[in-house]
Parts: structure tokens; sequence; C-alpha cells
């Protein structure tokens, strides 16, 4: 906790690892077993549960630049077990649907995201399918990239059409 700004009203989890130069405002109650590496902010009222990991940079609980915004009292919940990269703040996407938004299951979990798994399996299956020779163009395999969302920036692949 060297360096670090934390409110004498927030509630921290003794097992919760800070790293330097982080501010931890009021009305913030962090669990157990959660990690904020340096530069994290985080701002109430704001409850994060076990195990969450914050990497340098992340701010959570900042008011939205949504221009809808107007002041509102907003509450910011996060669930187990996520991971915010750096640049993220969950409350500029989530309060302008919501006066109180949670994060919870895990990695940013999408009530939607069964369906949606299903509907790509299908349609890739479909496509795949339809091309019996497909294969890496140049024999070239995708890198997975990007700090959020990992997923390969191009996919170059040869098949003859049927």
């Amino acid at each position: 906790m060297t360096n670090s700004v934390i409110d004498p009203s927030a509630k921290i989890d003794q097992s919760v690892i800070i790293g330097p130069f982080c501010v931890i405002g009021p009305d913030v109650e962090i669990g157990p077993d959660c990690v904020l590496h340096s530069h994290v902010v985080i701002k109430g009222p704001t409850k994060i549960n076990s195990g969450n990991i914050f990497y340098q940079f992340s701010t959570i609980g900042e008011d939205t630049p949504d221009k809808k915004y107007d002041g509102e009292a907003t509450t910011l919940e996060i669930g187990k077990n996520n991971i915010f990269r750096e640049g993220v703040d969950p409350a500029i996407e989530l309060e302008q649907y919501a006066s109180h938004s949670t994060f919870a299951r895990g990695r940013h979990f999408c009530i939607g995201s069964k369906l949606a798994g299903l509907e790509v399996e299908i349609a890739a299956n479909q496509l795949l399918d339809a091309m019996d020779d497909i294969a890496f163009a140049d024999g070239v395999t995708p890198k997975q990239e990007g700090n959020f969302v990992r997923a390969p920036r191009s996919f170059p692949v040869t098949f003859t059409p049927n």
C-alpha cells in the first residue's frame, strides 16, 4: 500500500493486495483475495466481491462521460473472479442503462453468451462443411491480440469453393 491513498471509511478485506499509487475512495467495499496493481482508482459507491484482479490504470466507479448522465446516484457491484485490464472502466458503459450496475460470474458474463456461442458454432460448422480443403494461408497460424478482448486480428485462409 506504499504511496496509495485509501479513504478511512473504505472496507477492505485483509487479504487484498494493493500496489503503489492506488486511490480508493469512500463507500468502497473490496472482498477477499482481490489484487490491485499500481495506479488503480476505485470510487464509490462500489462493492467488489472476491478474487478480482485490477491491472494498472483501470478506473472503477467513475462517473460516466455519457451526455445523458446528469449526476444521478448510481452504484456498481462487481461479482467474483473478474479481470479488469488497463484503461477499462465498466461504469462508462453500464451506468447509462441503470442506476445499479453489476458484473458477475467471472470474466464479464453476458446473459446472451450461450445463445451467441451456439449461433456461432452452427454457422461455423455449416461454413466449414462447405469448404473441404480449408487451410491457413501460407501455413500461418493467427496470433491472438488485444488487451481487453483477445482474438486474431486477421484469419487468412485458402479453400476451393464448391
